[in-house]
């Protein structure tokens, strides 16, 4: 049996997450076995989880034989100090069926790194345990050999991180990857190593409100979710290198502006992150962060994704919009642009006394929105909110309560690819509540049911927004009828497919049916009475428009008679 080899292992859980997490035909790596009673381990857990598919490669030189001071002495003696024969005695006597689930590698870590590294190899390991030369020179070396091999979301993981046995060890990983690798009992891990190398500094900023009803226990329920050690630092690689909440009663602009000085000046961190504390965040939060800052490293980002066409872009397959507007509740900024609002902090000021009854999150979207930044809004996003009680009284009676699209439907793994963010962004209006979404001044009228987008009669009908050019009465007789529903609060739900029966012979036939496969409900005026011209501007109209606003619902129609 396994156990029966001498050693000291105590990562059992890690061995055994990680025959759990591996993908098909993955190839794991220890380097450093002695023994090999963790090496034993691990060929036992792939018996035991039927993971036979699994390839473990044993590196280790087994070059000396160990003093009669050191630990193991007496086993090397009776193979004459050969650590090698030590070793496949242990194997032979102890591991039975699991002795062949393994490769042993009878050369050093380097050697080991360099072949697998070659430029043809198809041995990239997905996981890498290090517990070999425990000086601070052997595990930097161990590291910078390694990391670069390991696959896409895989890990690499090591023993005895301990400061006070062995500081070389502790000293090489925190160089690396920061202090928050630390894996109880005694050693450490880090996820996708590789891509938290590319993007690792980040500084968290928590607006707290503990005086307000249960928002003590959403603060303790989102640290714990963010997995924050009580001595503030993070358990995940991926965790913040600063934190700080900001729980002083005061006003917006107050704490706002402490947030953007402390970022300023006391952090050196490439983003400035900051969550409000009554958000829920997604399980698989922080590699999909850090996915987002490889995919748009210069973009101010929303992280609530409140748009009510939201679900339009998602099922268009597009994983963000552009829309200038910020939802406070979550957002996450580059720090050359942090560092210019720093400089810039008197606009707060400024812009409160014009607008008074706003808050952080409209000061911010128009501040970013003037110095001519897009603000990108993630679909899905990896916040929701918990709202329980606002502390910006009479600023929350509107639908940016919610995000419209979450984490819950899509897979965490393609959320930590950069690459899967990268599709092309819907340019989006501003998605006001009460108020019409493409003037933003007057009030909604009508509202539609498909997509949840209301306007005022004004722009739903007056010609600058679709021109309508037609010596047809009964057009404008239509028009004004449907008027009529809108303001009695029926929304553009009409049939639709007489109509296009009865524009099939006409040029603009097969851009309307693009449109509709779309999803893209647009108003088309069209009389046979119009010019080609007429009807070559309304088409061009149209597509500005469906480029611009990505779902805007408007009514495709004919009327050279009244049947709808």
């Amino acid at each position: 049996m396994w156990s029966d080899i001498p050693g000291w292992f105590n990562f059992e859980d890690i061995y055994r997450e990680v025959v759990r997490r591996a993908p098909k035909d993955a190839i794991l790596v220890e380097v450093g076995v002695a023994l090999g009673r963790s090496l034993g381990f691990l060929a036992n857990e792939c018996d035991v989880q039927g993971r036979k598919d699994l390839v473990i490669i044993a590196v280790d030189p087994w070059e000396r034989a160990e003093t009669a001071e050191e630990p193991y002495a007496s086993e090397y003696a009776k193979d004459r100090g050969d650590s090698f024969k030590t070793f496949q005695r242990m194997v032979t006597t102890h591991m039975g069926s699991s002795a062949c689930r393994f490769q042993a590698w009878r050369i050093t870590s380097k050697t080991a790194a360099e072949i697998i590294g070659k430029k043809n190899s198809n041995l990239r390991p997905w996981f890498v345990f290090v517990d070999a030369d425990h000086s601070y020179e052997g595990v930097k070396a161990d590291i910078e050999a390694w990391r670069p091999l390991i696959v896409p979301g895989g890990i690499l993981a090591g023993h005895d991180y301990d400061s006070n046995d062995f500081p070389g060890v502790v000293r090489a990983v925190i160089e690396a990857f920061g202090p928050n690798c630390r894996r109880p009992p005694s050693s450490w891990l880090v996820e996708d190593p590789n891509r938290t190398a590319a993007m690792k500094n980040t500084a968290l900023a928590i607006p707290h409100a503990p005086w307000a009803p249960n928002r003590i226990n959403l603060m303790s329920n989102l640290r714990n979710a963010l997995e924050q050690a009580s001595d503030g630092t993070f358990k995940t690689t991926y965790g913040a290198k600063y934190y700080k909440e900001f729980a002083d009663k005061e006003p917006w602009m107050a704490w706002f502006t402490k947030i953007i000085r402390w970022f300023t000046y006391d952090t050196d961190c490439d983003h400035l992150l900051v969550l409000q504390d009554d958000v829920e965040i997604a399980p698989n939060f922080w590699p999909a962060l850090r996915a987002m800052q490889q995919a748009w490293p210069s973009d101010p980002i929303c992280l609530a994704a409140t748009h009510s066409a939201g679900p339009e872009v998602a099922r268009q397959g597009r994983h963000s919009y552009l829309c200038p507007n910020v939802v406070g509740w979550g957002w996450l900024i580059p720090r050359a642009i942090v560092e210019l609002l720093c400089k810039d902090i008197s606009a707060v000021g400024l812009f409160h006394e014009q607008r008074p009854n706003d808050g952080e999150d409209t000061f911010l979207a128009q501040w970013l929105t003037a110095k001519g930044h897009a603000i990108r809004h993630p679909v899905p996003t990896i916040v929701d909110h918990l709202h329980v009680q606002s502390t910006n009284e009479g600023f929350d009676n509107h639908t940016h309560r919610r995000s419209t699209v979450t984490w819950r439907e899509y897979s965490p793994s393609d959320m930590a690819d950069p690459n899967w963010w990268k599709t092309a962004a819907t340019v989006l209006p501003l998605d006001l509540w009460r108020r019409c979404h493409w003037c933003g001044e007057k009030e909604v009228d009508a509202v539609s049911v498909a997509t949840g987008i209301g306007l005022c009669a004004k722009c739903a009908l007056t010609p600058y927004r679709v021109r309508i050019e037609s010596s047809n009465a009964a057009l404008l007789e239509k028009w004004s009828e449907l008027h009529i529903k809108m303001l009695q609060g029926e929304a553009f739900k009409v049939k639709v497919d007489k109509a296009i029966s009865k524009l099939i012979a006409m040029p603009l036939v097969t851009k309307v049916t693009v449109l509709r496969s779309l999803g893209i409900e647009f108003a088309i005026p069209v009389s046979e009475a119009d010019t080609k011209e007429a009807r070559e501007e309304t088409a061009l109209t149209i597509f500005r428009l469906a480029e611009s606003y990505g779902k805007v619902l408007l009514l495709l129609y004919k009327l050279d008679s009244t049947e709808w």
